[in-house]
């Protein structure tokens, strides 16, 4: 493991940006594969999202860009300050395959939801 922070009242977006900048790096974020509770995505769809979650896309400002393809609702949902604490962690992709599953067999959710790659003119970019 190379980082890990606890994500919490940051959003997954702010903690990432944390990560990202002190790492040199961009976070890219693959929207459809957050793990969220269920009906998040709906409210989230219908403009039920927190003001905070607000405040932490002020937080990032233009060092997050999402592409096209992006989904609001995820982007926003990447931003909510209501997090349950989960980890989000950076390792080179095969370990992370590999810590996944033997996460999963200890009943525990864990799942890859991006990637770094050099850093760009933004430290977070958020695809679909």
């Amino acid at each position: 493991v190379h980082a890990c922070t606890d994500v919490t009242g940051f959003g997954l977006l702010g903690h990432s940006f944390e990560m990202a900048s002190g790492s040199g790096v961009t976070i890219v974020l693959e929207g459809e594969k957050l793990p969220l509770m269920t009906g998040a995505r709906e409210l989230a769809s219908m403009g039920i999202v927190p003001g905070g979650a607000y405040r932490n896309m002020d937080y990032v400002g233009n060092r997050m860009r999402q592409t096209e393809t992006a989904v609001q609702a995820l982007v926003d949902l990447a931003a909510d300050p209501q997090t349950s604490g989960g980890l989000l962690f950076a390792l080179d992709y095969s370990a992370a395959a590999e810590m996944c599953a033997r996460m999963r067999e200890e009943g525990i959710r864990a799942q890859i939801i991006g990637d770094l790659i050099p850093q760009r003119d933004n430290q977070i970019l958020v695809e679909g």
